[in-house]
């Protein structure tokens, strides 16, 4: 495994839906989030992982009464890989990197790594599912 580049990127107010694979949805929101993303080369395939800190992640869903807005505040996946800030209660980082998206061709992966958004649909994956 080789690291290719890094950057630094982040998401402001940012709002998703997400499908957990029981086929739930959920509507995501979060204040801020933010990671140091590397691109890494693994055989023929190029990886970018992010290990983000996100504050104000929330959720609705069809199974949250009045349709209001939930924080995360806990997740149902593999312990540890997930810290929930015990003094801000807000922010949530992960203590891993995790694979954000793959690539076939290392110009596009290199181009796309300061011009594509976060995706943090790998985080809701480990908070609504088991990891």
């Amino acid at each position: 495994m080789t690291v290719v580049t890094s950057a630094f990127l982040y998401l402001i107010d940012e709002e998703w839906e997400f499908r957990s694979i029981w086929g739930c949805i959920y509507k995501m929101r979060v204040k801020s989030a933010y990671t140091k993303a590397f691109l890494i080369k693994d055989g023929n395939k190029y990886i970018r992982c992010i290990s983000p800190v996100m504050e104000g992640l929330s959720c609705q869903s069809e199974l949250i009464a009045d349709g209001r807005w939930s924080p995360v505040r806990d997740s149902w996946g593999h312990p540890g890989i997930l810290i929930f800030d015990q003094e801000k209660d807000e922010v949530i980082s992960s203590a891993l990197y995790l694979p954000e998206r793959q690539y076939d061709d290392v110009k596009l992966a290199v181009a796309e790594l300061d011009n594509e958004k976060i995706s943090l649909d790998i985080v809701c994956e480990d908070i609504f599912t088991d990891g």
